[in-house]
């Protein structure tokens, strides 16, 4: 199955337990600025900004809470645009969500990680199986090239999601969704995928990994901001 037709299969955005969304600072809660997105109820106030206003952040209610039926996950991993990266280098972070989730995006850069090979354009929501490398993506605060994004495969654990990399060969980064859930952090580990299944062109094959996942819709027309990079994610069901 190709990455088309895993994105094709799954029109619906969302999240999956344990995605951390950005929330009004409550010591109440276990991260604080964060709320684990199946925690969130209707009305709970939730960080958010509106795309006529990029740089603004206010607090705004929940309007509903959407738990969709499983669908196909994809990962897309990201490396943070800062000033003299050579120096200063940060490790790539990952977020996990469905291919229609849709970022905003605002510019390319280099695959380097430096900000001054940011070039900024006009800032408009994109699909995730839309992002190419050296996209840019933007945070509540910062900026962060696309290093690559890729569909999610079952493996013979059920809690495991895996996903090939760009090299393929059958090596990729296995993640563990139990994990996800009980800490907010995603994680990877490099694995070998065993069950490979080939086409009669001698392509690999894997199976698309499916999960329940959760979306919300707000108030006023503003977005929220998901992952412990507060990335800016689009409400659920606009039209772009």
């Amino acid at each position: 199955m190709t990455r088309d037709s895993i994105a094709t299969q799954s029109s619906l955005s969302g999240f999956v337990a344990g995605t951390l969304i950005r929330v009004p600072r409550d010591n109440t809660l276990p991260h604080t600025i964060w709320k684990a997105i199946e925690d969130i109820q209707i009305g709970d106030m939730v960080l958010a900004r509106s795309e006529h206003d990029t740089t603004a952040e206010h607090a705004v209610p929940v309007k509903n809470i959407h738990v969709q039926a499983p669908q196909a996950l994809w990962v897309m991993k990201v490396l943070e645009l800062i000033e003299d990266f050579s120096n200063n280098p940060t490790m790539p972070s990952d977020i996990m969500t469905t291919p229609s989730q849709a970022f905003w995006t605002c510019g390319s850069a280099s695959m380097s990680g430096e900000l001054e090979s940011l070039e900024m354009t006009h800032g408009k929501w994109r699909s995730l199986h839309q992002l190419e490398n050296g996209d840019v993506i933007q945070s509540n605060n910062k900026f962060f090239v696309v290093l690559y994004t890729a569909p999610l495969y079952q493996t013979e654990q059920p809690y495991l999601a895996w996903a090939l990399e760009p090299q393929g060969d059958g090596y990729g980064l296995a993640y563990d969704l139990q994990n996800i859930k009980e800490t907010g952090r995603i994680t990877a580990q490099p694995m070998y995928h065993p069950d490979i299944e080939n086409t009669a062109e001698g392509q690999a094959q894997y199976t698309p990994y499916l999960a329940e996942v959760y979306a919300l819709s707000l108030e006023n027309g503003h977005h929220y901001f998901a992952g412990t990079r507060s990335f800016w994610v689009q409400q659920m069901n606009r039209l772009f």
